[in-house]
């Protein structure tokens, strides 16, 4: 093979070099695998900064930082030339530019990636190389940094990070002043800069804090395995091992209450390791823990706490502006208290109103004062505010959980719902609408915080002092009795379970048994969470004796092997659940449970039903998802007429099938996850009348390994989502399958199958996979290729206009993708793919082109919602498409193991932020060299 004009460099083990032109008005990252002997040369093109990066890396000057495969530039809008890989044996460096798609490479504006990744390692085969990426960590709710000196603190923190001297950073300031939203502000800069690249992770403190806690809470935050349990030495010296083979990371500990040596715990602080950073209300807690930096949060000036509550209270803010200014000065400088104030009166526009309020906070304030307690004065106000009894209620349950947890929006609806909190009558829906409208008002009124993660998840979180002010209040009622995260290894004593109490919540402990003889006197307690206490293996029959009027039971996430005869006589029980107790082989019968609303056995150990399920006439859900049962007994289904959530596991060893004609019979269902044995009983099941209304993933046949199962790059837009899983079925095409109103579709190995269908079979299609279709040819036949239309009347009706994923895995006989008429785009008519996001193609050893063109295509083809596209073990690849293609919001460009492609078609535009190629499939030629 020919050398490409330019000059060769040398082997990759030797040598690689990437020429960039820097303009230090800019800032841009490169992330830069290196792996092994190999080293990197980056020279800056004005022949004046010239230096080498080794495997392990090093300083480099003023211009970047290196450490552990990451190099951050000034950035620039950068022209790169760079080389191909001839067949993997060698760099080689362009004379002129890289061409993408025939011109330079844009100004990039944005985060940019690039990773080489010439290790030795090979990616296994046996799974598709290319998972969606996930850190373990999320992105975190917080606020709008106000004042000149928080942005003067965010920027010594950062500086200071990137400082190798600085291991330890410590801020700290009264409650409510701004500690924990710096902290976040800085946790998000790093999991978006250094994320890829090194662990970032948050971890919440709690008042009782032990060095035992926290080295379990670093290791589940960090996907370890579990620590040694007895012995205090070797627990430090895993977690110790296990933090030094990652090398470096960032721990930010939110809330320390006490102080420990981090060698003690095994956090390996060094100068290029690990680096934490702590908030506290205590200053000696910094001194104590050695940091080398440490930042006080002062209250905002009085400027900065008028501009913050006039910007927060939006409209209405100047109306009032001098009983305004008092009720800020109430506030005392402290941010927490000033939007929470704001938000409460947002809306208010009777100067009586406002007089009201201001003198409800001063008479409040009757008596010894400090600012932490006149915050508490404000935050009791706006809960005060809060419209009616539920929402209160709803807001007081968010401390059951451990104080500082982030919780996942649909958990925390469905505790409300339990409780009944949440109590819509009708369709279940209906009640998560509800569920989720009270969150936001509460976001609304500054009482919570809310995120979503890259999956599009949403989240909530409470400030902890907002949860110290909801606890005094649930509290002072006397009902309750909240010791979540506390660290017990035991139950409260008997004269705490008081019998006036409602709510008793153990959650997230290290209780070990509930011992015979222990029966508290609490004939009013409604609920128990005991959940999460992981070594909880026994209950005894005594416990539940006076428990009469227990409505929720959560014992899920324990070690319980037996659940005691005794649960039988709590009748008033509503909620029972047991999820995630693999060790539980027994439970009793349940036929007594008449007002049993909701039975959670996934993930157990079951292998029967319960005796007695049949009579559960008010059962509403039921989740069998995981577990051992094997059978589900002929006639039980439509007995339990009310079901409206019902899920069965699918995808494990022992597959659980029902049958489509006792589905299409429970006229409430709305949530279905099941599986059904054939193509017979799918049909009965869409044929239900209730079909269009039902939310389902459904699989047919017999499930088997498929290496997409957790593969998701976007989320199906559609109200109620309706996934279809095809498994090892002797079909020729999907034409007899009816789904058109299918959202996301699977087939995983059906082996006669040499095309998918006739286009119109999908209407509502947003996410195809396909796997292990070994033979299959043609993803849509059209004319010419066995049907009777023509491209241009699927063009007019735009069939394929949902359709926003598409994942190709081991489908050997596809010599092309996406065909002419596919991608084919006329003035007047609309693109068929126009919302594509993703292409994913892995191991289909024939393929040729992704896409190609006729004597109709443009010479530059247009992706405006195009996301990510993935290429991968594509051995026989030639071409991508053969003019330009124009992609506005691509992200991500993963190319590997596809030896024969010499260009990548595509006008790169500034929303990009990863290329990931692996030299030993680089390039074989640069276009337009100079």
């Amino acid at each position: 093979m020919g050398e490409p004009a330019g000059k060769r460099l040398g082997s990759a083990r030797d040598t690689a070099r990437l020429v960039a032109r820097l303009d230090s008005a800019y800032t841009a990252r490169l992330g830069l695998g290196v792996y092994g002997s190999a080293r990197l040369k980056i020279w800056r093109a004005c022949g004046s900064v010239v230096f080498n990066l080794g495997a392990r890396g090093m300083r480099v000057g003023d211009l970047a930082e290196y450490s552990g495969g990451a190099c951050v530039l000034p950035r620039t809008p950068i022209w790169m030339i760079f080389a191909a890989a001839a067949g993997g044996c060698g760099w080689w460096l362009a004379a002129g530019r890289w061409s993408v798609a025939g011109g330079w490479l844009p100004s990039l504006t944005g985060t940019f990636w690039i990773e080489f990744n010439y290790s030795t390692r090979r990616p296994s085969s046996k799974r598709p190389v290319h998972k969606k990426r996930r850190t373990g960590s999320y992105v975190l709710p917080t606020t709008k940094l106000v004042g000149q000196a928080m942005e003067r603190n965010m920027n010594d923190v950062w500086s200071w990070l990137l400082n190798d001297e600085v291991s330890c950073i410590g801020i700290y300031g009264m409650g409510g002043v701004g500690k924990t939203a710096l902290a976040t502000h800085v946790y998000n800069q790093l999991h978006e800069k250094l994320g890829m690249f090194h662990p970032v992770r948050w971890i919440t403190m709690s008042q009782d804090f032990s060095i035992h806690a926290l080295q379990g809470r670093i290791a589940e935050v960090l996907d370890l395995k579990p620590l040694d349990e007895n012995d205090a030495m070797v627990r430090t010296g895993e977690l110790l091992t296990e933090l030094n083979v990652k090398k470096k990371g960032f721990l930010i500990l939110d809330n320390l209450w006490g102080h420990f040596l981090p060698d003690q715990v095994g956090i390996p602080l060094r100068t290029d390791g690990w680096k934490l950073i702590l908030t506290t209300r205590s200053l000696e807690i910094c001194r104590k823990m050695d940091c080398q930096r440490i930042i006080k949060v002062e209250p905002l000036s009085e400027g900065e706490a008028r501009d913050l509550f006039i910007d927060r209270l939006g409209r209405g803010g100047a109306l009032y502006p001098e009983i305004a200014e008092s009720i800020v000065k109430e506030c005392d400088g402290l941010p927490l208290g000033i939007m929470t104030m704001a938000r409460s009166m947002k809306g208010v526009y009777g100067e009586y109103r406002w007089r009201d309020a201001l003198l409800e906070l001063r008479r409040s304030k009757a008596g010894p004062s400090d600012m932490e307690t006149d915050v508490f004065r404000v935050l009791e106000f706006s809960y005060a505010q809060l419209k009616n009894s539920a929402l209160q209620e709803c807001f007081l349950h968010i401390t059951l959980f451990p104080k500082g947890k982030i919780i996942l929006r649909e958990d925390l609806i469905e505790y409300l719902i339990d409780e009944g909190i949440v109590n819509e009558m009708g369709r279940r829906h209906g009640r998560f609408d509800r569920g989720h409208t009270m969150l936001d008002q509460l976001e609304d009124a500054s009482l919570l915080e809310g995120s979503r993660d890259d999956e599009d998840y949403r989240y909530v979180k409470m400030h902890d002092l907002i949860w110290d002010m909801a606890w005094k209040i649930l509290n002072e009622s006397g009902g309750a009795m909240v010791q979540a995260g506390a660290q017990l290894t035991e139950l409260p004593g008997v004269r705490l379970w008081r019998e006036d109490l409602l709510r008793v919540s153990l959650i997230e402990n290290r209780i070990e048994n509930i011992p015979s003889g222990f029966s508290p006197m609490c004939p009013r307690l409604s609920t128990l969470l005991l959940c999460r206490n992981y070594k909880l293996d026994l209950v005894e029959d005594s416990f539940f004796q006076h428990l009469i009027g227990l409505k929720v039971l959560d014992l899920s996430d324990t070690d319980i092997e037996k659940l005691p005869d005794s649960i039988c006589h709590l009748t008033s029980l509503t909620a029972l659940l047991l999820g995630w107790c693999a060790k539980l082989s027994y439970v009793p019968s349940l036929a007594k449970l008449k007002a049993l609303e909701k039975l959670d056995l996934s993930y157990t150990g079951l292998e029967d039903l319960p005796e007695g399920m049949e009579r559960l006439k008010d059962l509403r859900y039921l989740n069998l998802d995981g577990s051992g049962v094997r059978v589900l007994r002929s006639g039980i289904l439509p007995k339990l007429s009310k079901l409206q959530f019902l899920k069965l596991h699918q995808k494990s060893e022992v597959v659980l099938s029902i049958r489509g004609d006792e589905i299409s019979r429970l006229y409430h269902l709305e949530t279905l996850e099941c599986n059904f044995r054939d193509l017979d009983d799918f049909g009965f099941f869409q044929s239900g009348r209730r079909f269009s209304q039902i939310a389902c993933k459904v699989t047919v046949g017999r499930p088997s390994f498929s290496s997409l199962e957790d593969l998701n790059y976007t989320r199906p837009k559609s109200k109620i989502i309706k996934e279809a899983w095809f498994y090892d079925l002797m079909i020729d095409n999907a034409t007899s399958l009816s789904l058109y109103f299918i959202t996301k579709v699977v087939f995983v190995s059906c082996q006669n199958m040499r095309s998918l269908c006739p286009s119109y079979v999908f209407g509502g299609l947003e996410i195809l996979h396909l796997d292990g279709l070994i033979i299959l040819e043609t993803l849509f036949e059209v004319q010419g290729q066995g049907l009777g239309f023509s491209p241009s009347e699927l063009g007019c009706s735009a069939v394929f206009f949902n359709l926003r994923e598409m994942v190709i895995h081991k489908c050997h006989g596809m010599k092309v993708l996406l065909s002419p008429w596919l991608i084919h785009k006329e003035p007047s008519k609309s693109c068929l793919l126009g919302r594509l996001e993703v292409i994913v193609v892995e191991d289909c050893y024939n393929m040729q082109e992704i896409m190609v063109s006729d004597e109709h295509s443009s010479p530059f083809r247009s992706f405006d919602k195009l996301r990510v596209l993935v290429l991968k073990k594509l051995p026989n690849l030639k071409s991508i498409y053969p003019a330009r293609l124009k992609c506005d919001s691509l992200e991500e460009i993963t190319v590997g193991d596809c030896p024969q492609l010499t260009r990548i078609p595509i006008a790169i535009s500034p929303s990009l932020k990863k290329i990931e190629v692996d030299p030993e499939s680089l390039l074989n030629t640069v276009d337009n060299v100079s």
